[in-house]
């Protein structure tokens, strides 16, 4: 396989696919219908680029999608593996990013069967330099440092001695706010 191959789809649902349950040679996967050609559709598998990291895209949400090589192949033939790279934040929404119906339009809406529930997560206030993990639920990781000084709508709560020392604050149940950045607060989070 020479060719890299990219394509954007969404995620669908399948019968014939475990979306959420342990498949047999230890892969996760989900079942995409790509749209980039959109005359020329195709639903496909794809398990997650990376094994250590998962961003599980939900039915109706949109990945971007590549293809390469698989355990599988060998050096007589080429067996294409596709991977998820990543969903698109299509609302700018950290908790749901649904769109159903780009790669077919259905008169009857997908009605997920999970334990998902959406609900209003706030964005958490970016810092110069910060790495910001935020779950879907209100939950997250920054990796960042003592703030002092900046022009910032929401300043930090913790402090250093000086600018630049480093920092993880792991926080969940961030109260939701409309209209602003929030921080981690070990006061007012769950």
């Amino acid at each position: 396989m020479s060719n890299v191959e990219f394509h954007i789809g969404e995620v669908i649902s399948n019968p014939n696919v475990s979306t959420y349950e342990y498949v047999d040679s230890n892969k996760f996967q989900i079942s995409v219908k790509t749209y980039t050609d959109f005359y020329n559709q195709q639903e496909i598998l794809a398990i997650p680029l990376n094994s250590n990291i998962k961003d599980i895209p939900r039915v109706g949400e949109h990945v971007l999608l590549v293809r390469g090589l698989s355990a599988e192949n060998n050096s007589e033939s080429a067996y294409p593996q596709w991977y998820w790279i990543s969903s698109f934040a299509l609302n700018s929404d950290v908790n749901s990013n649904f769109l159903q119906g780009v790669s077919q339009p259905q008169s009857i809406p997908y009605i997920p069967k999970t334990s998902f529930e959406e609900k209003e997560v706030s964005f958490k206030q970016p810092y110069e330099g910060d790495i910001l993990i935020e779950g879907r639920f209100s939950n997250t990781i920054r990796l960042g440092s003592t703030v002092i000084g900046g022009e910032y709508e929401t300043r930090p709560l913790w402090r250093g001695a000086i600018n630049g020392d480093p920092i993880i604050a792991i926080s969940t149940g961030t109260p939701y706010t409309k209209d602003s950045y929030v921080i981690a607060n070990v006061e007012a989070d769950a």
